[in-house]
């Protein structure tokens, strides 16, 4: 257990393969094996290894099908392999072993939200909510999945103002609650947090701001990631149709 205990704190200071070199040595001698091989699965998926992470943590799930957090980092690795099927899957395992964990649980919500479910998203993040009122997260993440079914924007306004109180100087947040406004046609107060999300994202949002703009029809100027007159006026315009400018959109 030495080994073992020497691999973790290798794993803690980032130096991957030492901590994996440890876990190997120590997989022959530990009397759980499927603690070591766990914690291998997790130095794996730090290093971005994922077909290995997800090889230690199924060896580790098949010995000890009890762990939460086995499921729950197997999920991270299958998500990040690109397989979100697979992740949503263990992650409806962990949640079931560890119903209480909110970060698990707005995880989850997360990956529903990605996959089109935005009910599933929005019941996840009230659970995440309920576990811990303070989420910001999923505060967010509740709010924008009830924008996208224009559903209780009222509510989703009450959610992404608590949301900005926790992180104020979040983009996410800050476009969330421009979206709400738009979606309740207080055009003026849309505008103003669209601006705050211009300064708040910078370059990379503004961007992604002119292309969905040009996409929707309203800019026809250089995508040059500027916030000046004309991507203003675009946005103005946007607003006032509320042409759900973000919706099903990523960077």
């Amino acid at each position: 257990m030495v080994i073992h205990q020497r691999g973790l704190v290798h794993q803690q200071l980032d130096d991957q393969e030492s901590a994996i070199a440890d876990f190997d040595t120590a997989l022959p001698l530990v009397p759980e094996p499927h603690v070591t091989y766990a914690a291998r699965g997790t130095s794996y998926l730090l290093s971005d290894r994922m077909p290995l992470a997800i090889r230690d943590l199924s060896e580790a799930i098949e010995r000890a099908p009890g762990v939460w957090a086995y499921w729950y980092f197997r999920g991270i690795a299958h998500e990040a392999n690109d397989n979100p099927q697979a992740a949503l899957s263990d992650y409806e395992n962990a949640a079931w072993l560890e119903p209480s964990n909110a970060e698990l649980m707005t995880h989850k919500a997360n990956l529903r939200a990605d996959l089109g479910d935005y009910e599933g998203a929005v019941e996840d993040h009230s659970m995440a909510i309920k576990l811990d009122p303070d989420n910001a997260s999923s505060l967010n993440g509740r709010a924008w999945n009830l924008y996208l079914l224009e559903r209780n924007l009222d509510g989703a306004l009450e959610d992404a103002r608590r949301a900005n109180a926790l992180e104020p100087d979040a983009f996410h947040i800050t476009d969330t609650m421009a979206h709400v406004l738009s979606g309740l046609g207080r055009r003026e107060e849309a505008m103003t947090w669209f601006d705050r999300a211009f300064e708040l994202g910078g370059e990379w949002a503004i961007t992604w701001y002119q292309r969905e703009l040009a996409a929707k029809g309203y800019y026809t100027g250089a995508i040059d990631g500027q916030a000046g007159p004309q991507t203003r006026s675009a946005m103005e315009a946007c607003v006032r149709d509320d042409c759900r400018l973000l919706a099903g959109s990523e960077p």
